[in-house]
């Protein structure tokens, strides 16, 4: 059975890592895919990751205390929660209490990293699989066996990483891959599981253009802040030439800097522009395949 992991910075990779390596160990049938190590260099990550959503039994989600508010294991937990049902998708909290967890994590069963909680995921894992007669008691044998190996890679992960330990994935880079996967879906066929992605990555992708929106406007806000700026200084400036004054100098360098802050404001909004069409055209592809699966059903 596949079983999804799904990851967001240094010590959520090494948490799904290490589970990747031990869970086999445990349930020979189960077959953790982890984007970090299943996906081949020049392999389309879209294409390759629709494939996996849509064959995946079970979505572990590995949260930490820094990658709660992760855009990205946002987007793969309503992925996850689209294609299977919620009693398959979980959560896995490393330094992280129930009591942290906002919807839609919130809203997931949770595992804490301990043995005990561990052996329950275990079991969760077997009866889902459908494959094997093995009792609970035996399971819990066979994670007290291979506990060990799993609770030194655990030791391992480091209590703090540093912030520049790998890149950081903005909104823009959420919204960038969730349309690359839309790309993706449409050349795969409209299987039920595929649908739910599509209608999940529609929610997906709506909300990050509603931050992307509201990241536009006070952009714009702020390029219309520049520009009265920029004409106050130039009245100063003229002044300042005129009359010879000391404040000459500095005047000059905070024009320069507006107008440098203008170029920047200007850039990415029309940058953010570019991208309005192409977010337009995926939309309506994915609420084509939302509503082919409704005619059809």
């Amino acid at each position: 059975m596949k079983v999804f992991l799904s990851w967001s910075g240094e010590r959520s990779r090494l948490l799904a890592d290490a589970l990747k390596d031990w869970l086999p160990s445990v349930l020979q049938n189960l077959d953790p895919w982890l984007s970090s190590r299943d996906i081949g260099k020049g392999t389309r990550w879209a294409i390759e990751m629709t494939r996996e959503l849509s064959q995946t039994g079970v979505g572990i989600l590995c949260l930490t205390r820094e990658n709660l508010s992760s855009p990205w294991l946002h987007f793969e937990a309503g992925a996850l929660s689209k294609a299977l049902d919620d009693a398959r998708v979980c959560t896995l909290l490393l330094d992280v209490t129930p009591t942290d967890l906002a919807p839609p994590l919130s809203l997931f069963q949770w595992t804490n990293v301990d043995r005990d909680d561990i052996a329950k995921l275990v079991v969760t894992l077997h009866r889902v699989s459908a494959v094997g007669t093995l009792s609970d008691s035996q399971l819990h044998e066979s994670v007290a066996v291979w506990w060990p190996k799993l609770e030194a890679r655990l030791a391992n992960i480091p209590a703090n990483v540093s912030t520049n330990s790998g890149p950081v994935r903005t909104d823009r880079d959420v919204m960038n891959e969730i349309l690359e996967s839309v790309r993706a879906l449409r050349k795969t066929t409209a299987e039920a599981a595929t649908v739910r992605i599509a209608r999940a990555r529609l929610a997906e992708l709506e909300v990050i253009r509603r931050q992307e929106l509201a990241s536009r406007e006070a952009m714009q806000r702020d390029l219309e802040s520049c520009v009265i700026a920029q004409a106050s200084l130039a009245r100063e400036l003229a002044e300042a030439e005129t009359t010879g004054t000391a404040d000459l100098v500095r005047l000059r360098d905070m024009a320069r800097r507006e107008q440098e802050r203008r170029k920047t404001l200007e850039d990415r909004l029309h940058q953010a522009q570019i991208k309005d069409t192409e977010y337009e055209a995926n939309r309506r592809e994915l609420q084509r395949l939302a509503t082919e699966e409704t005619q059809t059903s």
